[in-house]
């Protein structure tokens, strides 16, 4: 009978070892260790596959908490499913691997949370495997979420965007991502929702925007490099009801871009800032930085402040804006293919210490501005330093024009008109061509006073506008 019950006793103990083992483990294994098995704060732990992270997510039940996972490469058959107040953490970039496995399917992405609040992933990487897993899906899938952290996160290979957050999502914090290698149409940051901060973040190999932001409010991206991008950074709101609002852009580099649009295109922006950003187009794209304006009857950018800009190497115009009351602070445009800045059909618009130089149009063109200020500025080594075509009150004072290969300043009215304007306290020097050259007859209500014009290959001053109310004097020739 002792035998019997020894034999038995001995069943069920194994028996319980083999159930245990089948679902989970627990912490006193004397063989197993955290830094080898899927574990969760619920104190279980799972083997190291790709299934058991959507298990132990599950098990952490209603109040959440947190799943750690181990180095190593785990292959998800399907999506990972955040819930609310669930943390997913890994051993760091490079060490947990999250991949798509090589069936062929569509999902949101490798990891979802979709109408989830409270909830973190970090310290991973997400590999989408496209070659052996061809379906649709992001890399991280958030939509009308709220309340999360995204950090350490390293993102390569997924059919459609890294990272894709939207429908009213808010209070997302996103800290030191990485994405490339990123094809077809999409982005390697997808981004809209209110009280977003997105600090520290590189951007390659993105076939289209490698960030693209809509219908965002009071958010912030600092510390961004975007290099080898297709169409590397793009603020847009299609509508003013989706426009960006409220909302600061710093510390921005965009580099050895590979396509024909702009830089850094921006639509839709009200009261936002842009500091702090460096844009070499290598050449290849159009613009540097390009300001949509009217559209259709409605204002598409307003209220928008640049600070701290360099622009180099684009096939156009460095910095084009159609936006009203646009201010520009401390900007160094060079090397470009048409005019360095160009400024169209707008109000408002201010530009202070600004250079220019070496452009192959104009250095700064103006067409149909009206209360524009242009101040402690230098424009050199283009054809015309100063261009302009039709507009009125416009200010033109304390800058430096020199060594253009036609006029340094010519007001070009034809069939525009021009009238309320002041050229002052300029030095406009061995241009050469004409100094300052006022064009049309027409012209009145201009004042043209202290500037030195000398050394220019035609005339200081050239002023053909024959009406009464003008003054010109004091000028140096």
């Amino acid at each position: 009978m002792k035998h019997r019950v020894f034999l038995f006793s001995v069943f069920v103990v194994i028996a319980c070892i083999m159930l245990i083992g089948s679902v989970t483990r627990i912490l006193s294994d004397s063989h197993d260790n955290k830094e080898t098995f899927i574990y969760n704060s619920n104190g279980n732990y799972w083997e190291p596959l790709g299934s058991n992270i959507q298990v132990a997510i599950n098990d952490l039940g209603l109040a959440g908490g947190t799943v750690f996972l181990p180095a190593g490469t785990f292959n998800t058959p399907s999506n990972v499913l955040l819930g609310n107040n669930i943390r997913l953490i890994g051993m760091g970039i490079g060490n947990t691997i999250i991949r798509n496995d090589d069936i062929n399917d569509n999902r949101f992405g490798i990891i979802v949370a979709h109408n989830k609040q409270n909830f973190t992933v970090s310290d991973l990487t997400l590999e989408g495997n496209r070659p052996n897993n061809p379906g649709s899906y992001n890399g991280m899938d958030i939509k009308n979420s709220k309340n999360f952290i995204i950090e350490n996160v390293y993102l390569s290979g997924p059919t459609r965007n890294a990272i894709r957050i939207y429908d009213n999502s808010q209070n997302g914090f996103i800290k030191n991502v990485f994405a490339h290698d990123i094809v077809s149409s999409y982005h390697g940051l997808a981004l809209s929702g209110s009280n977003m901060l997105v600090d520290g973040g590189i951007f390659w190999d993105v076939n289209m925007q490698a960030v693209d932001c809509a219908n965002m409010r009071d958010s912030e991206l600092n510390n961004i490099v975007i290099k080898d991008c297709g169409y590397p950074m793009k603020v847009i709101g299609s509508t003013a009801a989706t426009g960006i609002y409220n909302s600061n852009f710093n510390n921005i580099v965009i580099t050895e871009s590979r396509s024909g649009d702009a830089g850094l295109k921006i639509q839709h922006n009200y009261n936002c800032n842009y500091n702090n950003i460096f844009i070499d187009g290598n050449n290849q794209v159009s613009q540097g930085i390009y300001v949509y304006g009217y559209y259709q009857g409605s204002m598409m950018t307003y209220n928008t402040q640049f600070n701290n800009i360099h622009i180099k190497n684009v096939n156009t115009h460095g910095f084009y804006s159609w936006g009203e009351n646009i201010t520009v602070n401390n900007m160094l445009v060079e090397n470009t293919g048409e005019s360095c800045v160009q400024i169209r059909e707008n109000t408002g618009n201010t530009l202070s210490n600004v250079q220019v130089r070496n452009c192959d149009a104009e250095g700064i063109k103006l067409f149909e501005v009206n209360k524009f200020t242009l101040t402690n500025f230098i424009s050199k080594g283009s054809t015309r330093g100063i261009y302009a075509q039709g507009g009125n009150d416009i200010i033109i004072s304390k800058g430096i024009i020199e060594d253009n290969s036609d006029d340094g300043i010519m007001f070009d009215f034809r069939d525009y008109g021009y009238s309320n304007f002041i050229i002052s306290d300029c030095i406009v020097r061995n241009n050469a061509d004409k100094g300052v050259f006022i064009r049309e007859p027409d012209s009145d209500n201009y004042i043209i006073t202290n500037n030195v014009l000398l050394g220019n290959g035609g005339t200081g001053l050239d002023d053909d506008g024959t009406g009464s109310n003008k003054f010109i004097g004091d000028n140096l020739t």
